[in-house]
């Protein structure tokens, strides 16, 4: 007896479609947030002179000779990177720091707070004061003595760090003029990993990427 292919029906094909039984391949993953937070013990203060300061707040100006020899001091941070997939691409990344408190008038003085994207690995040492890198200014952080919440878009850098497989992204802040000379200890001053008494106060580094 002669019977009819069978034909499926609407309801099947489009079940199959959803399932990809049509083809395969893997749908594309999305976009990635991911917030990190600065590393404890990499983030801190250098002295002109040499000296190193960790488990400090990270403070950008210079210092009397009260503290010590009259001199510039830089802060920095450090971000551990290793959440983030090689290879992946970094769509936007912005860093924050908190600004706590301000000693004297070092934005009348000393300028604005610039940002270097530095390299000084798993140990902050007296090296990274003066050491120089490309693209040394990337951008200001902070143009005044409002306290608060003070950022950075740092996307190119960010990228940089991932495609090189550095496994950190590093910064150092500091001020175009080192030392006004006045006998006062000008100064910005963030929280740092150490000493930030709220979460929402540690220096963080908001990171979308495509894996």
């Amino acid at each position: 007896m002669f019977r009819l292919p069978l034909i499926p029906s609407l309801a099947a094909i489009l079940i199959l479609s959803a399932c990809g039984g049509g083809g395969g391949g893997s749908t594309p993953q999305g976009p990635v947030t991911v917030t990190l937070t600065s590393t404890p013990g990499l983030d801190g203060i250098v002295f002109a002179g040499g000296a190193v300061t960790y488990a400090s707040n990270i403070a950008v100006g210079d210092y009397a000779n009260a503290l010590g020899p009259a001199g510039g001091l830089r802060g920095f941070v450090s971000f551990d990177l290793t959440s983030i997939p090689p290879g992946a691409t970094v769509l936007s990344a912005t860093m924050t720091l908190v600004q706590r408190l301000i000693n004297s008038d070092p934005y009348t003085t000393l300028g604005t707070v610039l940002v270097d994207p530095v390299v000084y690995g798993g140990v902050l040492e007296a090296g990274a004061y003066a050491r120089t890198f490309p693209t040394e200014g990337f951008g200001t952080l902070s143009p005044d003595a409002a306290l608060g919440p003070k950022s950075l878009i740092v996307t190119p850098l960010v990228q940089d760090d991932v495609t090189a497989l550095r496994g950190q992204s590093q910064y150092r802040l500091r001020y175009p003029i080192e030392e006004d000379g006045d006998g006062d200890s000008d100064q910005a001053v963030f929280w740092s990993a150490e000493t930030a008494t709220a979460p929402s106060d540690r220096p963080t580094l908001v990171v979308t990427y495509q894996p």
